[in-house]
């Protein structure tokens, strides 16, 4: 049964719009654009009961988890979120004979999030029991990106393990009460500076002259080089001159684009946790969302002055990170003169996993693979950088000329200055 009606959250319309503007030749990604795979192990001794229970009760005690949606696909029609009572969770349990469970969890993922959700008719989650030999060993998990982002995912997986072991915590604040709140007189203040603040970044970057694609024929390619370089080393070198490791990485892939010329943007998309605030720290929704940081990037100054330029700069960006993307979009028109949104894009993202180990550095280590590019692109380039164990340098790109040796250019240049910083004293000094 339907319980309650609600508008979006900021972070649910951002997505949403996403969803409305995916290219229409690309529809067959849909899934894996806006879909998280993630596994979770279950503990050694757990019955298949408890843990169907605990995945019970962690659904009961999210709404985020019990939400359709009403009105997309329909631009006539504002977008509500519908909360449903809790129902009855039964996860499909899946047995297999031999093999790793982890890996097992993993597929099945995978698998989930190749398929696209119909939003308006199903929870925007999918599961399964995995189940090796007999005993329980992971969950498989797939998220749409409309309810959760990867911070909330961690939290509802703290909570599982708290159900597994009967000590459930505080209930968490999800989309509709941050709707709620971002609806309020308290939020108004936040949201004028916001307005200030992309008012600015519009501009400014609107005196920038658009590239043409002029219908040359543009390749998508998508590189990873696996190094040996650990997080927490290039954290701590960071962190003795003052920066953070995002603006110390984000530097890097500016000042490497720079040197292959490829700086087709005068701002750099960022993610936004956009968890500052207290009341959203804990919340069990998706909050991030991209957010433009101006730069001034040449590549003859040193790297040390340029990331604390990007370090300020971005954290005047992350406290405008949650916005409300209809009303920027309007200040981008009359800013560009109604030049329509389809510039190129640079994107950039930094994230960690949760469950890191700890390792060595080994500075020679550098395994450059190539993969297929499954999700919906836009023409500009993507760096994203994660912090697992050790560090992988991403980078996908779909832009006339910019084909694989200057992928692997631009991906070995940010591999060498990041040896650089972790050898030199004095290669991040101002």
């Amino acid at each position: 049964m339907k319980l309650i009606a609600a508008p979006l959250s900021l972070g649910q319309l951002y997505i949403f719009r996403g969803i409305e503007r995916h290219p229409k030749d690309q529809l067959h990604n849909i899934g894996v654009t806006y879909n998280l795979d993630h596994t979770w192990r279950v503990p050694d001794g757990v019955t298949v009961a408890r843990i169907l229970s605990a995945f019970a009760g962690l659904v009961e005690r999210n709404e985020v988890l019990r939400t359709t949606y009403d009105g997309i696909g329909n631009r006539s029609r504002q977008a509500r979120q519908i909360i449903h009572r809790a129902p009855r969770v039964e996860l499909p349990v899946l047995s297999f004979i031999g093999g790793d469970g982890q890996g097992r969890a993993a597929e099945v993922a995978e698998e989930y999030c190749t398929r696209a959700m119909d939003l308006g008719e199903q929870f925007s989650w999918r599961a399964a029991l995995i189940v090796v030999d007999g005993r329980p060993s992971h969950i498989a998990l797939c998220f749409h990106h409309i309810g959760v982002d990867l911070a909330a995912i961690s939290l509802l997986r703290e909570d599982f393990q708290r159900l597994l072991e009967g000590r459930p915590g505080p209930v968490r604040p999800g989309p509709r009460e941050i709707a709620e709140y971002q609806g309020s007189d308290r939020w108004r203040r936040r949201s004028e500076r916001v307005d200030r603040y992309f008012s600015e970044v519009w501009r400014q970057s609107a005196r920038w002259e658009a590239i043409p694609l002029e219908g040359e024929g543009a390749s998508q390619w998508m590189a990873t080089l696996k190094t040996g370089l650990t997080p927490g080393t290039l954290q701590r070198r960071a962190s003795e001159h003052g920066l953070s490791i995002s603006s110390l990485l984000m530097g890097v892939f500016t000042r490497a684009l720079a040197r292959a010329g490829s700086l087709i943007q005068p701002t750099i998309q960022l993610m936004s946790a956009n968890r500052f605030d207290p009341a959203l720290k804990q919340a069990a929704a998706n909050l991030g969302q991209f957010v433009p940081v101006l730069h001034r990037t040449d590549p003859t100054e040193r790297l040390g002055v340029h990331c604390r330029r990007l370090y300020r700069e971005t954290l005047i960006a992350f406290r405008n990170g949650c916005y409300d993307i209809d009303r920027v979009r309007s200040l981008r028109e009359e800013a560009y003169g109604g030049r329509p949104d389809d510039d190129p894009v640079i994107y950039f993202n930094y994230a960690e996993g949760d469950s890191r180990r700890h390792a060595d550095d080994d500075l020679e280590v550098a395994r450059l693979s190539w993969g297929a590019v499954r999700i919906a692109v836009e023409p500009g380039f993507y760096g994203y950088v994660w912090g697992g164990t050790h560090v992988s340098l991403i980078l996908r790109s779909f832009w006339p000329r910019f084909d694989r040796p200057q992928v692997e250019a631009v991906i070995r240049d940010m591999h060498a200055e990041l040896v650089r910083v972790i050898v030199s004293d004095q290669e991040l000094d101002a």
